[in-house]
C-alpha cells in the first residue's frame, strides 16, 4: 500500500512539472505569453476597479457583481458612441422656455469626471464641511418652501440613498419631462457634492456652457436632466441653489 507522505511528493512533483511544462510553452509562444499577462492584467485592473465602484457608491445600480457587469457593458457602449456630454448643441435646437437668470462660468474649468457611466460622478474637489451640508439640505429647504408644489422623498434613480424633491402629481402645469423620472426634480450626492436635476433644454444648454455641468450619459432620460458639478464654496452653493430653483419652476410649470 502506498504511503500518504509518498502519494503527496508525487502529487508535489506532478503540479511542479505541470507548471514548469507551462512556463516552457509560454517561453516558445510570445504571443500566449502577451495573452496570458494581458488577461492578468485585466482581472487584477477589474477587480480593483470593481472595489472602487463599491467603496464610492453605485447610486441606483445594484452594488453586485450583475451591477458592475451592467455599468461595464454601458461602459464599453458609451467607449465607441463617442458622445461629448458637454456638447450643448443638442439641446440649444430645442424649443424651450429659459427660466435660468445668467450663471457667470465656472471658476477653473470642469473637474475631473469618473470614468464609470453609473453612477455618474466627478472626482471630488475641497469642500467647507458647512458648504457641503447646505447643499445636502438643499432639496429640505426647497420642500419647506413650496410644499404645495414639491414633495421630498428618498431619490429613485439613485436607490434611496439621497433626498430628493418630487413634483406633486396633481399640479396641472408640470413639465411631460418629468413624468419620465416619475416626477423627481433634483438631488444632492454625497459621495462628490454633485447634483442631478431637470432644467428645460434651453437651460440645461446654459449650464453646460458656463462649464457649470455636462449631460446624462443615457438617452432614456428626458434631454434637460443634467448633471451640475460640485460647489466649493458658499458663493458657488448661490449659484448651484438658482439653478435648482430654475429645476423646479420648469418641473412644476409654476414661476417661484
Amino acid at each position: 500500500m502506498e504511503h500518504p507522505a509518498s502519494t503527496s511528493i508525487w502529487i508535489r512533483l506532478g503540479s511542479s512539472r505541470t507548471g514548469s511544462d507551462i512556463v516552457q510553452r509560454l517561453a516558445r509562444s510570445p504571443i500566449a505569453a502577451l495573452a496570458c499577462t494581458a488577461a492578468l492584467l485585466g482581472a487584477i485592473w477589474a477587480i480593483r476597479d470593481y472595489r472602487e465602484w463599491k467603496n464610492f457608491g453605485t447610486g441606483g445600480t445594484p452594488p453586485n457583481l450583475s451591477g458592475y457587469w451592467r455599468i461595464t457593458k454601458l461602459r464599453m457602449v458609451r467607449l465607441f458612441q463617442r458622445r461629448n456630454l458637454r456638447d450643448p448643441a443638442p439641446l440649444e435646437v430645442k424649443a424651450a422656455p429659459t427660466l435660468l437668470e445668467d450663471i457667470p462660468a465656472r471658476k477653473g474649468g470642469r473637474p475631473q469626471i469618473l470614468p464609470r457611466p453609473l453612477p455618474q460622478r466627478q472626482k471630488p474637489e475641497p469642500i467647507p464641511p458647512k458648504t457641503k451640508a447646505r447643499l445636502l439640505t438643499l432639496m429640505n429647504k426647497m420642500h419647506s418652501e413650496y410644499p404645495e408644489l414639491l414633495v421630498l422623498r428618498k431619490s429613485q434613480t439613485e436607490g434611496g440613498s439621497t433626498d430628493a424633491i418630487y413634483v406633486k402629481p396633481d399640479l396641472l402645469n408640470r413639465s411631460s419631462d418629468s413624468s419620465i423620472l416619475k416626477l423627481e426634480v433634483a438631488h444632492a450626492h454625497p459621495q462628490d457634492a454633485s447634483l442631478h436635476l431637470l432644467l428645460s433644454p434651453a437651460d440645461a444648454a446654459e449650464v453646460i456652457k458656463a462649464e457649470w455641468g455636462e449631460r446624462f450619459p443615457l438617452s432614456y432620460v428626458p434631454d434637460g436632466w443634467i448633471m451640475v458639478y460640485a460647489p466649493r464654496d458658499d458663493e458657488e452653493l448661490e449659484i448651484v441653489e438658482k439653478i435648482v430653483r430654475a429645476s423646479v419652476k420648469y418641473a412644476t410649470g409654476v414661476s417661484i
